[in-house]
């Protein structure tokens, strides 16, 4: 279970790594194009902790066109977490889909930002020999990060929904186009 989780990320980091010496070649600005990332989601609750482990996720997010330090974007997130429960395989999958804005200052050759986002969170929960259960409810996430350069950026999203499974943090390293 373990060597698979860890030939994801492995693998996830490779293409992340690719993608980024890509989009370094290429003429980018602030708040413009496609931003990718990829993080480590910690549940915030104890129970679904224990019961669910933490998971990974990948984020894409669409800039939308806007002026001034005022940000505006659509993103959609795919989180998955996998573990064992006494004897029973689990699996929590959350795809997040938001409308983000966001404040950028600049600094120098850095650009830190924060916002918030609002939207929906599709989550399942998949017991093995119990089928799943899959629920859509509201949920809403404060952002704050950094950009580095021109290209690369790391950010913290608290991302909160209607139950214990979808509500968490998530620390992300990503790259823009």
């Amino acid at each position: 279970m373990m060597g698979k989780k860890l030939c994801v990320v492995v693998c996830a980091c490779a293409l992340l790594g690719s993608l980024c010496g890509w989009a370094s070649a290429q003429d980018y600005e602030v708040g413009k194009g496609l931003n990718v990332s990829l993080g480590f989601f910690q549940l915030t609750d104890s129970d679904a902790k224990d019961m669910y482990g933490d998971g990974f996720g990948l984020t894409v997010e669409k800039m939308l066109p806007s002026e001034g330090e005022r940000q505006l974007s659509a993103s959609i997130g795919y989180i998955a977490h996998s573990s064992t429960y006494g004897s029973l395989d689990v699996k929590l999958t959350n795809i997040p889909v938001l409308f983000n804005v966001r404040v950028v200052k600049e600094s120098g050759a850095n650009n830190w930002y924060y916002g918030a986002g609002i939207g929906f969170n599709r989550m399942n929960i998949s017991v093995s020999g119990f089928g799943s259960d899959p629920t859509t409810d509201f949920c809403f996430q404060l952002m704050g990060g950094m950009k580095f350069g021109k290209n690369m950026f790391a950010d913290v999203r608290s991302l909160s929904g209607g139950r214990k499974g979808n509500s968490g943090l998530m620390f992300n390293v990503g790259a823009s186009f």
